[in-house]
């Protein structure tokens, strides 16, 4: 499952926009690591144009919260 966790209106290139709480919810009720993915050079998309896709390690709600885990 794929969520854009993001909310709020766009910011400019290079700054991130604020997390809602949406995909914390869905990774504690599935008892599911969050796999968070970055996405760069998509402010403008046409065919032919490239971006870039960066894969970081898995983590759980509750370890980006500070919570112990269980």
């Amino acid at each position: 499952m794929c969520l854009f966790p993001e909310s709020g209106r766009a910011t400019p290139p290079g700054t991130a926009r604020p997390l809602g709480l949406g995909v914390a919810y869905f990774a504690l009720r599935a008892d599911r690591p969050i796999v968070p993915l970055i996405l760069g050079g998509t402010h403008e998309l046409f065919r032919g144009r490239r971006f870039r896709l960066v894969v970081l390690p898995p983590v759980t709600a509750r370890e980006l919260a500070g919570l112990a885990p269980g």
